[in-house]
């Protein structure tokens, strides 16, 4: 099935990891699906945010820069 033929995505869920290799270096994270074990890894934040983008379809720039606490 075509990404575009899918169902749109109500609910996603993963385990982050985060870590860095030593005191300033850059953030690594990997991703894992609970369900699958699939697991994606980023080299930087930013590489993150670009992939949960574009999972969800949400554009964090436009969307005014989200409250991540919760607000």
């Amino acid at each position: 099935m075509e990404k575009q033929d899918r169902k749109p995505l109500t609910y996603l869920a993963y385990l982050l990891r985060l870590w860095r290799e030593g005191g300033t270096a850059p953030w690594r994270v990997t991703l894992e699906d609970p369900h699958t074990g699939r697991r994606h890894a980023f080299a930087d934040l930013k590489g993150l945010f670009t992939f949960l983008e574009a999972e969800t379809g949400a554009d964090w720039e436009q969307d005014g820069q989200q409250d991540h606490n919760g607000g």
